[in-house]
């Protein structure tokens, strides 16, 4: 709701919004192994969860960029950010859905 809200408010005093950039993340040194599960919905709600919301509010926009910070972490792995390399790995495939449903 929040992001709605905001999407509104920019609506409502200017141009609107044409562009999205989400550069949003949570590093952690933690194996994989040792990660609890509420530390990897802290390590995956920024990066993965906010991509998903600006997704969701922005979807039925005419958007001239979406733009999505990831790494190769989420190819390739790196030692210890299984997390950050998860929430990357969504971050990869969510670019792939949108251009799949025609947006940018």
């Amino acid at each position: 709701a929040a992001v709605e809200d905001l999407v509104g408010w920019i609506d409502g005093s200017g141009p609107g919004l044409s562009s999205v950039v989400h550069a949003a993340g949570v590093g952690s040194g933690v194996a994989v192994e040792d990660l609890q599960p509420a530390d990897l919905a802290g390590l995956l709600s920024a990066k993965a969860g906010g991509a998903a919301v600006l997704d969701e509010v922005t979807a039925g926009r005419d958007l001239d960029a979406f733009v999505l910070f990831s790494s190769g972490a989420g190819v390739w792995g790196s030692g210890g950010l299984g997390g950050y390399a998860a929430a990357n790995a969504f971050l990869d495939a969510l670019a792939v859905n949108r251009r799949a449903r025609g947006l940018v």
